[in-house]
């Protein structure tokens, strides 16, 4: 794995202080990277934006607010783990910014069980654009696959032809015929 330059804006998938405080972090574990307003989710693969050692040195879960990894956004050298903290080197000086773990916020919400899971697909769904496009530049690219499980079900954005492995879920937007 390769550590990006730049990482993906998944900070746009949080509400920015509108809804639940916990909401205004990233939660980053071993395994996946998400954001979450309550309308879209964003989940990157950790290994997918950080490198092995990166990841061997963090703890297996903590939160980042928003407004850092926005900060982390800018084009870098390199992003390391060191002291509990998150190191980058940017050309003209390194920065070093704060994680936080759970037990001291709150939990994250348990995003793992929105995905629907074996649930026929059906066709006939209403979406705000709007919030698809932020989806998708969340998740890096402007090509995204939908698969839709139910009008009141999350609907699973995967991105194609994109520099991430992300995927992402927006909730359906409700019309009447």
């Amino acid at each position: 794995m390769k550590n990006l330059k730049t990482l993906p804006k998944i900070h746009l998938a949080c509400p920015c202080g509108d809804l639940e405080f916990i909401m205004n972090y990233i939660l980053v574990t071993k395994k996946d990277i998400v954001a979450n307003d309550g309308r879209i989710l964003a989940i990157h693969k950790t290994e997918e934006i950080f490198n092995e050692d990166f990841i061997e040195q963090m703890p297996e879960r903590f939160l980042i607010h928003y407004k850092i990894w926005r900060e982390m956004c800018k084009k870098h050298c390199f992003i390391d783990f060191e002291k509990g903290m998150i190191k980058v080197k940017y050309s003209c000086h390194t920065a070093f910014y704060p994680i936080e773990l759970e037990a001291n916020i709150n939990n994250y919400p348990a995003y793992q069980i929105i995905f629907p899971k074996d649930i026929k697909e059906v066709n006939k769904i209403g979406i705000n654009s709007s919030l698809l496009k932020k989806l998708s530049i969340v998740m890096g690219t402007s090509n995204l696959k939908l698969i839709f499980y139910g009008e009141n079900k999350g609907i699973i954005a995967e991105g194609k032809n994109s520099d991430y492995n992300a995927k992402g879920l927006i909730m359906p937007l409700m019309i009447n015929d």
